[in-house]
């Protein structure tokens, strides 16, 4: 009997693990309780709600199916325990005064396809170490990184000539000073300034 109740414990610990082994990752799920404006065939989200998450991941498209294309203005304004968001491929634009004091907030990867920062959009982040800029980008308000105090890196994926394309408003200097601003380079260059790259593993890489 007690043979036989042992050999069934193993057989039922087998089972589980058997299960628990084969048992497919829980897909990423978005952060919920966002709240969305839909304008037309597209929709931004306006604020927090009542998502709570540290880590807000937003999605692709609204609860009504339309694709997420904007950060409206003040949507997390002072919502300062937001340490880092991600954005859906979709968004062409940052809102002014979208992340405006969020003081935990420390990286910010605008995806391509971005093309406006508004005015004051992360003023006051004053934990924001970095922040990723698409090529796509043509315009940055005034005061945008106003008071951005512990910015250090600022990648722009797009070269140095075609940085002075773009249209960046006053009270800007965190973003654009030297030593901040990094342009895109593939290859070592040979003009002076600050250029980073992407190694063999996709690694972020100053050119020294």
């Amino acid at each position: 009997m007690y043979r036989r109740s042992i050999a069934a414990l193993l057989a039922l610990l087998l089972a589980a693990c058997l299960v628990s082994c084969g048992k497919k990752p829980d897909p990423e799920t978005y952060s919920e309780g966002l709240e969305y404006r839909r304008m037309g065939e597209v929709s931004a989200v306006t604020g927090p709600g009542t998502c709570e998450d540290e880590q807000i991941r937003i999605p692709e498209s609204a609860p009504d199916g339309t694709p997420v294309t904007e950060i409206a203005g003040y949507a997390f304004q002072g919502k300062d325990t937001l340490k880092g968001v991600e954005l859906p491929s979709g968004i062409t634009r940052i809102g002014a005064y979208a992340f405006k004091d969020c003081t935990a907030l420390t990286t910010v990867n605008l995806p391509e396809g971005v093309t406006e920062i508004g005015m004051y959009a992360f003023a006051g982040c004053s934990s924001l170490k970095q922040i990723y800029l698409g090529s796509s980008l043509t315009k940055v308000g005034d005061g945008a990184f106003n008071a951005c105090t512990a910015l250090r890196y600022a990648f722009w994926r797009g070269t140095a000539e075609t940085w002075k394309k773009i249209s960046v408003g006053s009270s800007n200097s965190a973003l654009t000073m030297g030593g901040t601003l990094y342009y895109y380079s593939a290859r070592r260059p040979t003009q002076s300034g600050y250029y980073w790259y992407y190694d063999s593993n996709g690694t972020v890489r100053l050119w020294q």
